[in-house]
């Protein structure tokens, strides 16, 4: 035989190791790192599974994938390298295995590199490429650390075992198999009709009367005409994986090993207890508490195995993302640096649902504006696919005129990210917002983009509003509107407070963050009732069964809130009969928390004091109100003497080709400045006048960032421009204007 046959050739060289070994090392290196950071996060936040309402197939082969699929790539590489390597000499199948351990350990690393302080994104990239080159030598030259890594083999076993026996990925796809409870019999008929809304404090609602401000909201004040508004209701839980719960079953919310709520968890709820004569059309989001048996209308939301599969993929991939990049380079891709809840729940479906989910935003701006007829086709072109719309329309055109039927969803709305406006306008397709930490769930410590954040919160329950007056009006042209029981509560709110987090409450912020609406408008009922008695979000289950006639066949922690009028109807009952304004004790979690309702009253002034209330304007909130609206040649100008001064304008080709009358209108204009100081203050022009007035704050790369809201009146159609200046305030109380000139200039 010629001794320089392929298969002489490719057969062992001498001093290293065979192929087989090489194979075998790299794909523990896959587990390492790719199955074992992902089994790990996903297992201790197993909401991932249940939004994404993922069967045990789904499961399996989501395993087979981590486990077998993506080590066995990486296995068969060395292998067929060793098989065409007869020309190399051998080359070739080290070359393969050097660069492909290289990368496996550098991913591993990454990380931990992360965590090295006063070191840029790219310079951590950098450290981990030599961390994985040095690692992919030491694997070539030293037989120790070859003989490590077979040692290790195992542990490719033991990941995916880890992850099926010990977190609640497996319990949340199977069929949720466990007790059962008898529901009552029901005599009532009246139609059900209830509403979680999402982060949504009912301070956001109020005016300077504390009375739910008609001209921001105008259809939850339509709604309060009619129903008992509990304006001191109060949420028992601060997180909506614990809030939703506590409302569904009327119980304080407890550990329950599993970690999102299950039917098999906690059986006794509001669905089982209507189930018996009731239709359920249920929408749920983080909780999966309907009875297996009666998904009703939220089946038409189920995907087709492959869809679900795919979207599980690219969102396991945002995730790794996430894990693996240095937090510098996750800053300039905005998809990537929501923070792991937003990816969770995804605000995001495929573009096949997006005419789906433009539908009930087109209705509303056809309300707002009298949109085109091309407005739906101009929408889908800007690619506006917001999950929370897809879902909130299928909930409507779940409504009939059917007696005896539950209609419930979860809305995620107004909750982050904050994309619509008061008008009923879509402004923004970015996930993130400026000011806020996903990570750490906190705001920064530079108040100016905390506001913004909270300006731009107000604008999106403002366009809740909207939404809601859609389902009033289903309601009614179902001709169920007056015999309904419809309940509108929240899980939670939302603080606003530079340097402190979004939802943990304490002693200053815990009114914006536990006070949420409660509306519970009764069958038949037409006068409204205020009522100030300090209830909490278990008392709906109660009320409800109350309301209905429903003797509760279980104990709940709540208590009704109405009883029997002895005329054969409903009044208030004696629970939490409160005088005066004594102190009243809040329990959120395992926190208590003591207020009066002066104190309350001093969160709202502070809103109200920078946002105001009624039709006064949102877009004068800012360091100089009194400059807005003013034309930039009404004032001095000169240029900003910096030549190395510029601003960067986010999303520039936007402000181009503007459609008001569909698709996106950019009144979030957003960009950075590389040569002031933080805090300095800066008006935004549109088109030649002044329309917000701003700060700069610190932003990434030792950037000073600048971020607005616009009227969306002062967007036209076609070409817009925009101009950034500084406002320098003189000592007679005149201003000058320094214009930054714009990038690429």
């Amino acid at each position: 035989m010629n001794d320089d046959t392929p298969a002489e050739t490719s057969a062992e060289i001498p001093g290293e190791p065979r192929p087989i070994f090489d194979a075998l090392h790299l794909a523990v290196l896959a587990s390492l790192a790719f199955a074992q950071p992902l089994y790990d996060i996903l297992g201790r936040h197993p909401q991932f599974f249940l939004v994404r309402q993922l069967a045990v197939p789904d499961l399996v082969l989501f395993v087979v994938v981590l486990s077998v699929l993506l080590p066995l790539a990486f296995f068969l590489a060395p292998l067929i390298a060793a098989r065409v390597d007869w020309i190399g000499g051998g080359s070739v199948r080290r070359g393969v295995f050097l660069t492909l351990a290289g990368l496996l350990i550098a991913l591993i690393a990454l990380p931990l590199v992360d965590k090295i302080p006063n070191l840029l994104g790219y310079g951590k990239l950098i450290v981990a490429v030599g961390i994985g080159a040095g690692g992919a030598l030491l694997l070539a030259r030293f037989l120790l650390a070859r003989t490590f890594l077979s040692l290790l083999s195992p542990a490719m076993l033991v990941f995916p075992l880890l992850f099926w026996t010990t977190s609640a990925a497996y319990s949340i796809a199977s069929a949720q198999a466990g007790s059962r409870t008898v529901a009552p019999q029901i005599e009532a008929t009246n139609p059900v009709v209830f509403v979680v809304f999402d982060e949504f404090p009912v301070l956001s609602l109020l005016d300077e009367n504390r009375n739910i401000d008609r001209a921001r909201y105008p259809n939850f004040a339509a709604l309060a005409d009619s129903a008992y508004w509990f304006r001191d209701a109060t949420t028992v839980e601060s997180i909506t994986a614990t809030a939703v719960p506590a409302i569904i079953t009327g119980r304080y919310s407890k550990k329950t090993g599993v970690g999102v709520a299950l039917y098999s968890e906690a059986p006794e709820n509001i669905f089982s207890l209507l189930s018996r004569q009731y239709e359920l059309r249920i929408f749920e989001v983080a909780t999966r508490l309907a009875p297996p048996e009666k998904k009703g209308a939220a089946a038409e939301l189920e995907q087709s195995f492959s869809e679900r599969f795919e979207e599980l993929l690219s969102d396991t991939a945002l995730v790794y993302a996430n894990m693996v990049l240095p937090k510098g380079i996750r800053n300039r891709f905005p998809e990537l640096s929501a923070g792991l809840m937003e990816i969770f729940i995804r605000a995001d479906v495929g573009r096949g649902q997006i005419k789906a989910a433009a539908n009930p935003l087109m209705a509303i701006v056809q309300n707002f504006q009298g949109a085109s007829s091309d407005a739906l086709k101009e929408m889908e072109a800007e690619d506006i696919s917001d999950w929370r719309l897809y879902q909130y329309n299928q909930f409507l055109s779940a409504i009939n005129s059917r007696e005896r039927t539950l209609y419930f969803v979860h809305s995620l709305f107004p909750h982050i990210p904050f994309r619509f406006s008061h008008t009923g306008n879509y402004y923004s397709n970015d996930i993130t917002i400026s000011g806020w930490d996903p990570e750490a769930d906190a705001w920064h410590a530079a108040e100016p983009p905390v506001l913004l954040a909270f300006q731009r919160h107000l604008m999106q329950v403002g366009f809740t509003d909207a939404l809601f007056g859609r389902l009033i009006d289903r309601l009614k042209a179902a001709g169920i509107y007056d015999d309904a029981l419809i309940v509108v509560t929240a899980d939670h709110g939302i603080s606003f407070r530079a340097g402190r987090t979004r939802r943990e409450p304490d002693e200053t912020n815990h009114h914006e963050i536990v006070n949420v609406p409660l509306l519970i408008k009764l069958p038949g009922q037409t006068r409204g009732r205020i009522d100030d008695r300090p209830v909490q979000t278990i008392d709906i289950v109660p009320s409800v069964a109350a309301a209905l006639g429903i003797p509760l066949p279980w104990d709940v922690d709540g208590l009704s809130l109405f009883q029997d009028d002895g005329a054969g109807g409903l009044e208030a009952s004696d629970a939490y009969v409160r005088s005066g304004d004594e102190t009243i004790t809040r329990r959120v979690g395992d926190a208590r928390f003591t207020t009066t309702m002066d104190a309350i009253g001093d969160t709202l002034e502070r809103q109200l004091e920078l946002f105001g209330s009624g039709d006064n304007d949102f877009y004068r909130a800012g360091p100089h109100e009194e400059l807005v609206g003013r034309l930039v040649g009404s004032l001095p100008v000169a240029p900003l003497n910096q030549t190395e001064c510029s601003f960067w304008l986010k999303d520039a080709e936007s402000y181009d080709k503007v459609r008001p009358t569909g698709g996106k209108i950019p009144a979030y204009i957003t960009g950075s400045l590389g040569c002031v100081p933080e805090f300095q203050t800066v008006a935004i022009a549109v088109n030649g006048i002044i329309r917000a007035t701003g700060e700069t704050f610190p932003g990434y790369a030792q950037q000073m960032s600048l971020a607005a809201m616009v009227p969306e009146t002062a967007i036209r159609a076609g070409r817009n421009s925009v101009e950034v200046y500084l406002i320098d305030q003189r000592g007679d109380g005149d201003y000058r204007l320094l214009k930054v000139r714009r990038s690429g200039e």
